[in-house]
């Protein structure tokens, strides 16, 4: 059938063949070929943004370890028996203003998950000098036995602006 076409013919029927060959070579070769180089560079790009992450978690975690570490070393220098409560009262004493507390209420609840439990005191001062009050504030929060303060609310008392009383919420881990 060929043999009887004329020659501008056969160039016709010649140069659509090579458009149908080129349009198969493109559509089943060059085109998965480019799609899969674009697949392949955009994992490469979301692996490497994902190594980066990870490098970050990585040093999150170690800061995370070593301070837990230094927490740890901290409880374990506690004296033995080391009580919340005990500790509290001890402070009150030597900050002097053990006759201005008016109530302390200790309570312990476990921590999930863990060996430790929480232990909350909440205690109320009336009557004292918002100097007094500081000195005992400093005096817990610069315990080396990882307490601190919670909450605290603070008001002033009677007809000497100068007198303050204080509720105060002060919590640690025991084991």
């Amino acid at each position: 059938m060929i043999k009887k076409l004329d020659k501008r013919e056969k160039i016709l029927v010649g140069a659509v063949a090579g458009l149908l060959v080129i349009l198969l070579v493109h559509s089943l070769v060059l085109s998965p070929l480019a799609n899969w180089r674009a697949d392949t560079q955009a994992r490469v790009l979301q692996q490497e943004a994902d190594m980066a992450r990870m490098g970050d978690l990585a040093a999150q975690y170690q800061a995370l370890l070593q301070k837990q570490n230094q927490a740890l070393t901290r409880y374990a220098g506690r004296e033995e028996g080391f009580s919340l409560f005990t500790y509290l009262d001890r402070l009150a004493d030597r900050a002097d203003v053990q006759r201005y507390r008016t109530y302390i209420k200790p309570t312990t609840s476990p921590v999930p998950d863990s060996t430790f439990r929480r232990s909350l005191v909440e205690m109320k001062l009336a009557g004292l000098s918002i100097e007094q009050l500081m000195a005992y504030l400093f005096a817990i929060e610069s315990s080396q036995n990882q307490i601190s303060i919670s909450r605290i609310a603070i008001t002033e008392t009677g007809r000497d602006s100068r007198l303050v009383e204080a509720v105060l919420h002060v919590s640690t881990l025991e084991k």
